[in-house]
């Protein structure tokens, strides 16, 4: 494509310079007949003697081989003709008087300058065959466009071998990842390459980093949830050979109790893989606006009214209309999570609250703070790691908080971990980038503000 490209554009320059060539030509041939002109006039000056009349017309004789191809005439009062070259005709060649014309003088094209002495006596016309001057100019331009047409194909062979020199790297490259097993994911190394795919090997490289970083996860995660699966069903196995072979109603009943409970964790943990996988698998994108503080109160009347909720006091504090860009099911879910690890944590009786604000500058700020025994401030960097619980109590799974950090991710936010109230339990903290009401599909649903509300 490029000696294609170069080609026609050296074709055109080429076809542009030879009419150039051409037109420059014509111009220094009308000036060389004007100059030529111009002297005979000047030497028509001289008298001719009366006693010459009887020498009839004179020939001037031809001095050089190019001398053909110009012709001249001096006519007396532009009737009678008294000098012309030998090659110049005995009519007039030209009927103009004054200035450049063209004329056909016995079948022969002329380019003729015609022009008078000071007196008015004498008319001289020189003129030069137009197939002669064409041939000139035609070599003038041959001459200029050979150096052009010879370096054309240099060019392109030229072009050619720099171009396929520079992408040889990328043949390099392709043959490479061509050959290339499916668990291969190290960066390649492809050699130096042109600086311009530089940027794109680059970003290469880290896609086949995210993928392997992507690909280990998962099966970390495979084994992790394997390992963590295996033990309730475990017990799931054990309490119900407890309550074939009891002897007694109570015996069977705490037994089938026991399988329940584990039936019920099962459950949790399996919805709790489920949704983790699913949130690994959502791409970020343009979220519209949604109420944070209506999406909060919707989740904890829900929670509150749940049987495992019943021993926690829950406190709710935040203003209307808090909007935010994201997507409402999944900061659901994210606040379900957020809330039910702090009401698993909390003790008998304890205070689990919650609070909606904005932050400056144009922020929105989402803290949910229990008073259980917390986390010490040395571990608190592994929240959010699969499976990982800290020793804490309360029968969780050690992925509320990772899927709470997958989802915040997603809505630019990064969970924060401190101490709750009174320096008692942990407060997580997110922080969303505010959206102006008026960019939500529809207005603010009106609530009365439930600062202070308890559940």
């Amino acid at each position: 494509m490029v000696v294609l490209v170069v080609a026609v554009l050296w074709l055109l320059a080429a076809y542009f310079t030879w009419r150039e060539a051409e037109h420059e030509a014509a111009e220094v041939f009308d000036g060389h007949l004007a100059q030529a002109a111009s002297m005979l006039i000047a030497q028509s000056a001289m008298e001719i003697e009366d006693d010459d009349d009887e020498l009839g017309e004179l020939h001037a004789p031809l001095t050089h081989r190019y001398a053909r191809k110009v012709a001249f005439q001096l006519w007396d009062r532009g009737r009678v003709l008294l000098v012309h070259s030998e090659n110049a005709p005995n009519q007039r060649l030209a009927a103009r008087e004054e200035g450049f014309s063209d004329s056909v003088v016995d079948g022969v094209a002329w380019r003729v300058y015609s022009g008078w002495n000071a007196h008015r006596e004498m008319l001289v016309q020189v003129g030069e065959r137009l197939d002669a001057r064409s041939d000139m100019a035609d070599e003038l331009a041959v001459g200029l466009l050979k150096p052009l047409l010879w370096t054309l194909p240099l060019l392109a062979l030229s072009l050619w071998l720099a171009i396929g020199r520079a992408m040889c790297p990328l043949n390099t490259l392709a043959r490479e990842l061509a050959v290339r097993a499916p668990g291969r994911l190290e960066p390649v190394a492809g050699g130096p390459v042109p600086r311009e795919v530089a940027p794109l090997v680059m970003r290469l490289n880290e896609l086949l980093g995210r993928v392997d970083e992507a690909l280990t996860m998962e099966q970390r995660f495979t084994g992790d949830a394997a390992h963590e699966l295996r033990t309730p069903i475990a017990a799931l196995c054990a309490q119900a050979e407890v309550a074939l072979a009891a002897g007694g109603d109570e015996e069977r009943r705490r037994a089938l109790e026991a399988v329940l409970a584990a039936a019920r964790r099962s459950a949790r943990l399996v919805e709790q893989l489920l949704t983790l996988a699913r949130a690994d698998s959502l791409i970020e994108r343009d979220w519209p606006a949604v109420d944070l503080a209506g999406i909060v109160r919707a989740v904890l009347a829900e929670i509150a009214a749940e049987p495992q909720a019943a021993a926690v006091e829950f406190e709710f504090e935040g203003g209307q209309g808090q909007m935010i860009r994201g997507e409402a099911g999944w900061l659901q879910v994210l606040v379900r999570n957020l809330v039910d690890n702090a009401v698993r944590h909390s003790p008998a009786g304890g205070l689990v609250r919650v609070v909606v604000a904005g932050a400056p500058p144009d922020a929105v700020e989402l803290v949910v703070a229990d008073q259980g025994p917390g986390v010490a401030p040395a571990q608190r960097s592994r929240l959010g790691e699969r499976f990982w619980r800290g020793g804490a109590t309360g029968g969780g799974s050690g992925l509320g908080l990772s899927i709470v950090k997958r989802i915040a991710l997603l809505h630019h936010s990064e969970p924060q971990f401190g101490d709750g109230a009174d320096g008692r339990g942990l407060a997580v903290r997110l922080r969303f980038g505010a959206a102006s009401p008026g960019s939500a599909g529809s207005a603010p649903e009106k609530r009365s503000d439930a600062r202070g509300d308890a559940a």
